[in-house]
């Protein structure tokens, strides 16, 4: 029963973050999980984005590894969505109450599927991902090294 209360916890973790997204140099939304954002929502259809994701690299499998680690994480997924052609910009995941000890950098990632979104989540060893279509709500999507 262990995994299921640290499942718990962690979906209460990820439910009370902020995920705050950077498009553009004075533009930045903040969103939290199932929470509707309308003016995010209408970002997301003037730029005709349908599906979207938010992945961070750092601390796989919720090990905090060091900052110098976790950044070049960080560059490799972005080396990543390049050679895929991904348009992507900034994200920042930031905790509630300390629930992880630094911000957590990542990227939002414009009209990725669902299924490559866990693919590149399980390569960067991540317990979930968040991911969202153009009605703009953010949802929990969980891999399956959440169970292990």
């Amino acid at each position: 029963m262990k995994t299921e209360i640290d499942r718990q916890k962690l979906d209460l973790a990820f439910k009370q973050t902020c995920y705050q997204i950077n498009p553009e140099t004075d533009l930045t939304f903040k969103l939290k999980i199932e929470k509707c954002s309308t003016d995010f929502a209408k970002w997301l259809d003037t730029y005709s984005i349908n599906k979207w994701g938010i992945l961070t690299p750092f601390n796989p499998k919720s090990r905090q590894l060091s900052l110098a680690e976790n950044q070049h994480r960080l560059e490799e997924l972005k080396q990543q969505l390049l050679e895929n052609n991904y348009t992507f910009c900034p994200s920042l995941n930031l905790s509630h109450n300390n629930s992880w000890p630094e911000e957590e950098e990542g990227f939002f990632i414009f009209n990725i599927s669902e299924s490559k979104l866990l693919i590149l989540a399980k390569k960067f060893q991540q317990l979930a991902a968040i991911y969202g279509q153009k009605d703009g709500i953010p949802r929990l999507l969980w891999t399956d090294l959440a169970l292990i």
